[in-house]
């Protein structure tokens, strides 16, 4: 494991030095340009079903950015210079790399959402060289978050949840990192605290920030970087659009919404090169240029679902024209109008996160307001810069809520709606775009020293719920490891299985208060540990024995019993080819046919 992780981080190193010397760039940057182009790449190995030859272009790629790192080495006289420029981004980023696998490196999946798609896709890709599979919950979303773990978890002859939980919070700690060190440059000193302070505020701001796979914080931590690269610079040359076309690329190929985060850091680009560039023409052909190549990664992955027959992974067909003029005369669905007001007060007020009744990102919105009236009035000479971005900032989040709105309304399932699924989540990407503007203009105005600090104790004293979930990591860790300990029986029977085996579960959980949801999470975590073999056919039974046999000839192979209560034992003990056998909660038994009827016999492990 150390050594992987070793070569890991040699790849990363090495081939964002070579970018740093030839492009004359940061590392704190280019270590992202690295992260993101070896995503890129392994993304379109996947989409022309070469997924598993990525190790081998990466190998090739770093050993062409090795000779040439050499080659500079020998020829540049400078390379002091360099390094010493260099020496705070190349520590900042081992030391997260460092802290990084000590904190992740034995976290386990647990999460419902997790099970069915983040991680189990990563899983899926690493046994089976495909994108996307009908196993997924969400088969039709974007997938370079999980292409990016694919590629990390590549590396390891064996497979670790925490591999995944690794390389994604190295891309999310890197790109905190990477948008202080652009904005504080060579201040030293700033820099560290800056840094310091401003993934502390990601853990107060977003519980999804570092110890979750869920693309929701990796989309608006992308969002300010474009931002922060832009803040600072004047005309922007070939190389920059090329930079910020690769990571909006990357946007859009996170999650289908990115498309809208990608329209607004057009429009800031728009705004802060106008004054830069004379010819109009000139700019509007580079936006048009950004676009056609985000479009034209986005029609990659749609011809590649259409292809293999998957689903897109949100149903528009329910928003259009005639819906919505429909809603506006009084005609839409009743559940529509109630999803308004609860949209509306839930922002105002919400059960699951509220101080005095008022929900915790007005309050971010309040303080984020009042920050920037006391900076503006600080600040004179950078007033033009501080408007770009506010502007940036207000449209986009105007747009994404009202948008999401419409979401819920017209694309989400009708209980969905009801409910505001993932509300919280999806608002708090809200509050990371407007944290990290805030963050920019401070630290560029040497106003982060204490007024960082006092924004950290008033978010972190206004939430009634535990963000801080890196200061407890040791606790959530063990937490993982004893919720996926009940469902570790069926891994000592995997190797008896084939790719034509299909297993049956059966799990009891009728006396408990919340049913369903144990039940699902059962599934869940036995079809995760079951990976590679063909899982989708698992089922829970609770029906009678006559149920029970039809469903067992469906060409099942196998019955495990994850759960065997009382009522469980009663029903499948007449099925029993032995009578001195007995059923008993983690035993598999194989289904066999005596005169035509079916049986079942006990499997040693």
């Amino acid at each position: 494991m150390i050594i992987n992780l070793m070569l890991i981080y040699a790849i990363i190193t090495i081939i964002s030095f070579a970018i740093s010397l030839k492009l004359n760039m940061r590392i704190a940057i280019t270590v992202l340009i690295t992260m993101f182009s070896l995503s890129l790449m392994q993304y379109v190995l996947g989409i022309v079903g070469l997924l598993a030859t990525g190790k081998i272009f990466t190998y090739i790629l770093m050993m062409l950015c090795f000779i040439y790192v050499v080659y500079k080495i020998v020829k540049e006289k400078n390379m002091k210079v360099f390094l010493k420029e260099n020496l705070l981004d190349l520590l900042v980023f081992f030391i997260t790399y460092l802290v990084t696998i000590i904190v992740l490196k034995d976290k386990m999946v647990t999460t419902h959402n997790e099970l069915s798609h983040w991680a189990l896709s990563v899983k899926e890709m690493l046994y089976n060289n495909v994108l996307s599979s009908d196993n997924l919950l969400y088969a039709g979303y974007p997938p370079i978050m999980r292409v990016w773990g694919y590629w990390f978890c590549n590396f390891f002859s064996d497979f670790k949840d925490g591999y995944i939980y690794i390389s994604n919070a190295i891309l999310q700690a890197s790109i905190v990192n990477g948008i202080v060190l652009l904005i504080c440059k060579k201040k030293m000193i700033q820099s560290v605290l800056s840094i310091v302070l401003a993934n502390v505020m990601m853990f107060v701001t977003s519980f999804l920030y570092y110890t979750s796979l869920f693309p929701d914080v990796m989309l608006s931590l992308l969002f300010v970087l474009c931002i922060a690269y832009m803040y600072d610079k004047t005309k922007l040359g070939l190389t920059d659009v090329v930079i910020l076309t690769i990571v909006l690329v990357f946007i859009e190929l996170t999650k289908e919404i990115g498309l809208l985060f990608i329209c607004v850091i057009l429009l800031y680009y728009l705004m802060h090169q106008k004054e830069y560039v004379d010819k109009k023409s000139y700019l509007l052909f580079t936006v048009i240029i950004m676009f056609s190549v985000v479009l034209l990664a986005k029609t990659t992955w749609t011809t590649y679902l259409r292809l293999n027959n998957q689903l897109q992974a949100w149903d528009m067909s329910g928003l259009n024209i005639k819906s919505i003029v429909g809603f506006l005369l009084g005609k839409g669905e009743e559940y529509q109008y109630d999803t308004v007001i609860k949209y509306f007060k839930s922002i105002c007020t919400s059960e699951n996160i509220k101080v005095f009744k008022i929900n915790l990102p007005v309050i971010y919105i309040i303080i984020i307001t009042l920050l920037l009236m006391y900076v503006m009035y600080r600040v004179k000479n950078n007033s033009n810069k501080i408007k770009k971005v506010l502007i940036a900032t207000m449209v986009f989040d105007t747009v994404f809520i009202i948008g999401l709105l419409v979401m819920y309304m017209f694309s989400f399932a009708e209980f969905e709606a009801k409910e505001l699924s993932a509300f919280v989540r999806y608002i708090q990407m809200v509050d990371i775009i407007n944290i990290g503007a805030l963050l920019i203009i401070i630290m560029d105005n040497n106003l982060n020293s204490y007024i960082l600090v006092v924004m950290i104790v008033i978010l972190q004293l206004s939430s009634n719920r535990p963000y801080t979930t890196f200061m407890k990591y040791k606790y959530n860790n063990l937490l993982s490891l004893r919720t996926r300990k009940q469902y570790e029986n069926i891994i000592k029977y995997k190797e008896l299985f084939n790719e034509q085996d299909k297993i049956y579960i059966v799990t009891d959980y009728s006396n408990d208060q919340y049913e369903e949801r144990k039940r699902e999470l059962a599934l869940l975590n036995i079809r995760y540990e079951l990976v590679p073999y063909k899982t989708y056919m698992l089922d829970i039974e609770d029906k009678g024995i006559d149920t029970i046999i039809e469903k067992l000839q469906c060409g099942y192979t196998y019955v495990y019993f994850n759960r065997a209560t009382n009522a469980v034992i009663e029903k499948y003990d007449q099925l029993l080819s032995d009578s001195t056998e007995r059923i008993t909660t983690g035993a598999l038994f194989k289904i066999i046919y005596i005169e035509d009827e079916i049986r079942i016999e006990k499997v040693k492990p």
